[in-house]
């Protein structure tokens, strides 16, 4: 069976289109992937924050640090992200924070 040039071409073309369009979707997946990473980890950090600092009950004073803790613990942090060390930084020195601050030190 012999293909005709043109044939050939133009499938070539349509392939460099389609993989133009692939790449173009990919790179504003990673893109809103990172905004997403972003926005959702600094509004658990916010929450944690502000949990942190509201004052407890005097007969259970540390109920709201435990309640901040719980949360960092569980804040996830994708490992393949470029912020990955940063953002785990951040919440060893809040967590730390919080054991310091609740009296936990050992």
């Amino acid at each position: 069976m012999q293909v005709k040039l043109s044939s050939l071409i133009m499938l070539c073309v349509i392939m460099v289109k389609l993989l133009m369009k692939t790449r173009h979707c990919l790179i504003y997946f990673y893109s809103y992937y990172k905004m997403y990473f972003i926005t959702t980890f600094q509004a658990e950090l916010e929450k944690a924050e502000a949990l942190m600092a509201k004052p407890g009950d005097p007969e259970r004073p540390f109920d709201f640090k435990y309640e901040a803790r719980e949360l960092l613990e569980k804040l996830e942090i994708p490992e393949d992200s470029e912020y990955t060390n940063a953002a785990k930084g951040i919440v060893q020195y809040l967590l730390a924070c919080n054991h310091f601050e609740s009296e936990e030190v050992s």
